[in-house]
């Protein structure tokens, strides 16, 4: 619930779509008065349509449009969900510290460290492969949590994520029937720096 708490608190009326057990469980202790559908988008846009309902934004938040398996898919189920100008919002990331070099493929770098209170530190390492020709990134994560530098704790997952420029974005939207209104880079920033590793990108159905 982390992106439904802030919102929710402006006094938005906001649902959540979350397919992960534990995720939505979280949301759901944290923002029990809110509505939460477990269950993936494609799943939850066919109940949604089933039920004649719309909405006046769509947000696709945390990269989650680098992780579509099919953006362009996603894109038409957003425009048959959108009222009538409604707006969808989408952040991407580009791996630009991969892509350079600067991270080497196959090897593993801690990526996060963080002190805690307790006296023990939680490490987060990370190692990849890239795909150039289909924009594919492939990333293992190793979550480690240790004490006096022994391992009590670790968690490896994988994640594979497909990156977008930020004109590939912009011609994606118009080809699904969308307006491209604005972009924030970064996080904070609405002047056009095409070497930013992140870019959110607002759009408006037509």
């Amino acid at each position: 619930g982390r992106i439904l708490a802030p919102i929710a608190a402006t006094g938005q009326i906001i649902e959540g779509v979350e397919p992960s057990d534990s995720m939505i469980q979280k949301s759901q202790e944290r923002l029990p008065q809110l509505t939460h559908h477990h269950q993936t988008f494609e799943a939850f846009h066919a109940k949604a349509l089933d039920n004649q309902q719309t909405y006046d934004a769509i947000l696709f938040t945390a990269f989650i449009g680098c992780l579509l398996g099919d953006l362009g898919k996603a894109l038409d189920q957003t425009h048959s969900l959108l009222s009538h100008e409604g707006t969808v919002m989408l952040t991407f990331f580009v791996p630009w510290a991969e892509l350079s070099g600067e991270l080497p493929e196959n090897e593993w770098a801690l990526d996060q460290k963080l002190n805690l209170g307790s006296g023990e530190c939680l490490e987060l390492h990370t190692r990849h492969t890239l795909k150039r020709h289909s924009q594919t990134l492939r990333r293992e994560h190793k979550y480690q949590l240790k004490s006096k530098n022994i391992v009590t704790k670790s968690h490896s997952s994988t994640q594979e994520l497909r990156w977008y420029y930020w004109r590939e974005i912009q011609n994606l939207l118009t080809q699904h029937h969308f307006k491209p209104t604005q972009t924030i880079w970064d996080f904070d920033s609405s002047e056009i720096d095409e070497e930013s590793s992140v870019f959110s990108i607002f759009a408006t159905k037509v």
